[in-house]
Parts: C-alpha cells; sequence; structure tokens
C-alpha cells in the first residue's frame, strides 16, 4: 500500500562503467518507493497481498481460509518471507519477516503482534506511536507511527529481483546520448529496452 498515490516521476537510465565492465540500468525508485505494514494485534499472522515482495517463497497445497476483519474469509495461497529495510533515527537496518502468509485479495500487509512476540519483538503503544523493543535487551528496534487509527511501519521492500552488484573499480555515470552514439546510433528507446 503506498502513502501517495500520484504517479511516480519517470526513471532513469544509467549507464555504470568501469574500465573493464560497463553495466546499463534502469533507477525506478523514487523517493516514495515505500510499503507499510500495519501492526495489527489481532492478527493470527503475518500477511501480505503483493507476491513480488517476497525473497522466498512456497505455494499452498491447500489454501487457507483466513477470517478477516468484515467477518468474511479470504484464502492464503502461498508463505514465505520478505526482506524490508527500515530507518530509526537516520539508521538503517534491514530484517527478515518470516512466515508471511500470500493473500492476493487483501489490501494491506499485516504484522502479526503474535508472531513479533514469538520472533522476540514486543510491542509498546502510546497514542501516537508502537515501539517494537527486543524482548531480551530492550533495544528500541522500530516505531509504527498512528495514521487514521491504524499503526504503520513505514518499510522499503528489498526486491528479489534488484540486482546486487560488486565492483572492483569505483563506477561512473555515462549519458544516455554517449551510448546512443557509441552503440551506432540506436533509439534511445531501444537502448531503454536493453535495461
Amino acid at each position: 500500500m503506498r502513502e501517495n498515490q500520484s504517479s511516480p516521476p519517470p526513471s532513469n537510465t544509467y549507464i555504470l562503467r568501469t574500465d573493464e565492465d560497463a553495466l546499463i540500468s534502469k533507477d525506478s525508485h523514487t523517493p516514495n518507493d515505500f510499503s507499510y505494514f500495519i501492526i495489527n494485534s489481532g492478527a493470527s499472522a503475518h500477511m501480505c497481498h503483493d507476491q513480488s515482495y517476497y525473497t522466498s517463497y512456497q505455494k499452498l497445497n491447500h489454501p487457507k481460509h483466513i477470517w478477516i476483519a468484515d467477518d468474511r474469509t479470504i484464502d492464503a495461497i502461498g508463505i514465505g518471507n520478505i526482506k524490508i529495510r527500515t530507518q530509526l533515527h537516520g539508521q538503517s537496518t534491514s530484517s527478515i519477516i518470516k512466515g508471511v502468509l500470500h493473500l492476493p485479495e487483501l489490501s494491506v500487509s499485516l504484522l502479526s503482534t503474535a508472531k513479533l512476540a514469538d520472533a522476540g519483538v514486543g510491542t509498546n503503544t502510546t497514542p501516537k506511536h508502537i515501539d517494537l523493543v527486543n524482548i531480551h535487551t530492550g533495544r528500541l528496534m522500530d516505531c509504527a507511527y498512528c495514521f487514521c487509527n491504524l499503526y504503520k511501519l513505514k518499510v522499503k521492500i528489498a526486491h528479489p529481483n534488484e540486482a546486487q552488484l560488486a565492483w572492483t573499480h569505483p563506477p561512473s555515470k555515462v549519458s544516455l546520448a554517449l551510448w546512443h552514439h557509441r552503440l551506432s546510433h540506436i533509439s534511445k528507446d531501444t537502448i531503454q529496452k536493453m535495461v
């Protein structure tokens, strides 16, 4: 679920090169490329609607029927783990949410306080936020803020299809126009399709 539903600005195309390698990449991420998980004390499991969020995923042999707040059931069709990044006081932290049920009909993603407690994460609730705290050390791990009576944890999903690169030489950006010239003046659209 995105807080801002306006269309994102156009993505940028970059060509990174070193003395030995070249990489064409498309940067489609924006400052608003965040999702939210709602902290839910009534949820029996962590739940997510978007299969692209999962870093590991297994389809369930038989759908699991889940009762939701409007007194109907929807089916969980898979289960897996989701890797997220969060920000707290300017520090970025990576975490894995394990055992997340996939419910395509669900409109939001939910974090179960019971499952958080099973994983060693406690919740301290105030009217404006919920602190997520390590049960064993008391260390503040994260904070979910209250919006419209829902406590939302802002996360960046670490999509499994994002390339993870290691460089032996520092990369430099080369313009799309230069690649257009170097590739015998093929169209810029064709270069972007190669990305």
